[in-house]
């Protein structure tokens, strides 16, 4: 009886039919299927920083603050999206779970093919791969071709090394135009995301396309992001802002 319940609790719970709660990487299901793409959040997915400074928490709680504060939704967006780049390219990250690079070369041995989505602007895009570099990943770039390019010139939609970055925009409409340019066949995606809204948002457009999508919320740091600091992260802020600004 024992373990039976055991067995039923290191199972997936399902958000939505296609869409499962998972703690752990290796709680992730892979489909046996031909032409299957899996796709990775990277913040609070993949890595995180190591301070609260410039987290992904840190990021929407500023953007709220600025916008309290009287900017635009739009003009606090631009602003923290400043800082963020900045932050990012003063600090150090981690992995969010030491297993992720044994699950990236299990990916490998199978030949399943794997990119990485994020929200982040192309500004970061070298200093993002530097990141992973230093945390021991790099993304499969057998899939199409690798170089620095626009996929949407209106959007700043960017692709390089096995990464699509959205620019802060829609990663549904993001994968769309990706599938588009590269001409991309694929028949199941799994995604592998932190965040519900993105999932829901990657399912949706495949939806349209005919093409089959597994999710996965990925709340590993759950707890971590529910203690976010925000005193802390202002007091950090004090010291880092003037090398952002130029103020040294």
């Amino acid at each position: 009886m024992r373990n039976y319940f055991t067995l039923i609790f290191l199972l997936p719970l399902a958000i939505s039919g296609t869409i499962f709660d998972v703690k752990k990487i290796e709680e992730v299901e892979i489909p046996h299927q031909p032409n299957v793409l899996v796709i990775f959040d990277i913040d609070n997915t993949l890595i995180h920083l190591k301070q609260e400074l410039g987290s992904d928490q840190w990021f929407y709680h500023r953007w709220r603050e600025l916008e309290e504060g009287g900017l635009t939704h739009t003009e606090a967006l631009q602003k923290v999206a400043f800082e963020f780049n900045g932050i990012q390219s003063l600090s150090q990250c981690q992995l969010v779970e030491s297993k992720i690079p044994d699950f990236f070369s299990m990916l490998r041995q199978k030949k399943i093919p794997f990119m990485g989505l994020t929200i982040r602007s192309f500004e970061l895009s070298k200093r993002t791969i530097q990141q992973l570099k230093s945390c021991g990943i790099e993304f499969d770039t057998c899939l199409v071709d690798r170089s620095a390019q626009f996929l949407d010139k209106n959007s700043f939609l960017f692709s390089l090394d096995g990464i699509v970055f959205t620019n802060g925009g829609s990663k549904g409409s993001a994968i769309g135009k990706w599938l588009d340019h590269f001409c991309y066949d694929v028949g199941h995606v799994v995604v592998i995301d932190d965040k519900l809204q993105h999932l829901e948002a990657i399912e949706k457009e495949l939806q349209k396309r005919g093409i089959q999508m597994t999710g996965f919320r990925y709340g590993y740091l759950d707890e971590h992001v529910a203690n976010f600091c925000p005193q802390k992260a202002r007091v950090q802020f004090e010291y880092i802002e003037p090398l952002i600004e130029g103020k040294f």
